[in-house]
């Protein structure tokens, strides 16, 4: 997968013409339209897929490139919205020290030895904290420590 953005605009043909010898190269883009497609394979890309489509989407692509065919998509319609992480106001104290836990990248096993609380009651504020937030899986849950929605006090470093 090559951003065309990180590649010098004056070398990105060279540079495209040289990595499609090596395998399929599908495109990280902002938007896709059909001049830009054209272009785009032309050159020797098999596919390109915009920047904020899902995950789904992208291993789709990928997985369409690595059968020998080619992904072309511009604002891809199956793309699950952004996560609002806004929510974290609804979360408990506790609840917002495990996730600030989660963040550090620390296990299940290290935060219930951290906060002196039993692994169970871990994967519980976990379940709670996933459920609130409509959070499917721990990277996101460190997203959303990361982007900033935890304040400093939050993620239990009163703890370390």
């Amino acid at each position: 997968m090559i951003d065309p953005g990180l590649v010098c605009e004056a070398e990105f043909a060279e540079f495209l013409a040289t990595a499609t010898r090596l395998a399929p190269v599908l495109l990280l883009v902002d938007h896709v339209d059909e001049d830009m497609s054209t272009e785009y394979a032309t050159l020797g890309a098999r596919g390109a897929v915009n920047r904020s489509a899902s995950g789904a989407a992208v291993i789709t692509a990928v997985r369409a490139l690595a059968d020998g065919g080619e992904f072309w998509t511009g604002a891809a319609p199956d793309l699950e919205p952004e996560p609002d992480f806004r929510d974290v106001d609804t979360l408990s104290p506790r609840e917002l020290q495990v996730l600030g836990q989660i963040a550090r990248g620390l296990t299940h096993g290290q935060i219930a030895n951290r906060l002196a609380i039993s692994t169970h009651t871990v994967d519980t504020y976990v379940k709670r904290i996933r459920s609130k937030l409509s959070i499917g899986n721990k990277a996101e849950l460190t997203r959303a420590a990361i982007l900033g929605t935890l304040s400093a006090d939050a993620t239990g470093s009163g703890n370390c």
